[in-house]
């Protein structure tokens, strides 16, 4: 069953699944003390770790689901630690052990980006500062998992399946 914090990585995770990727989630890298905030030591983890068998391209992915929100350049202050934990230092060399290289992609997924194009370039240009190449909006994978999901047959994944029912039963535009 998936926990409701997770729906938006198992979104995420589906949508690069279907791509063909091999997907590891929730992979944790220990935080110091120091690094915290609290008294004790800690764990922090990368949303996802995606590799393409076919491709070979490898990447590490974070998941940031405030769909009631536009995502903008105040972001990047306000938030900055936590939109951007996974290209931390710590989260980069944890990523490093588990794919073997340092050449991957940081990819962050958010609900979606300023309306104005001047907001979302700023951006843009803030995260790739932070060491994101690329920036995914949920509409855009939402989207590509509504063409991608068939009608036939059922599927394992409880979020393909709701996706598949409400094809069905005519409730998702394509």
């Amino acid at each position: 069953m998936i926990d409701l914090t997770d729906v938006n990585e198992e979104i995420v995770r589906q949508y690069f699944e279907l791509e063909g990727y091999f997907v590891q989630t929730d992979v944790l890298y220990l935080k110091p003390k120091g690094q915290t905030g609290k008294k004790s030591s800690g764990y922090g983890d990368i949303d996802l770790i995606v590799t393409n068998p076919r491709t070979g391209d490898k990447a590490i992915v974070g998941v940031t689901g405030w769909h009631t929100e536009r995502i903008t350049p105040s972001y990047v202050e306000d938030w900055g630690d936590r939109l951007f934990s996974f290209v931390s230092p710590l989260a980069l060399r944890k990523a490093t052990h588990v794919l073997g290289t340092r050449k991957f992609k940081k990819i962050l997924v958010v609900s979606r980006l300023g309306s104005k194009e001047i907001s979302k370039r700023i951006f843009v240009q803030k995260a790739k500062k932070r060491g994101v190449n690329e920036i995914i909006e949920f509409p855009t994978i939402l989207k590509k998992l509504i063409k991608l999901i068939k009608t036939k047959p059922s599927y394992d994944s409880e979020v393909l399946q709701t996706l598949r029912l409400l094809k069905i039963y005519g409730l998702l535009k394509v």
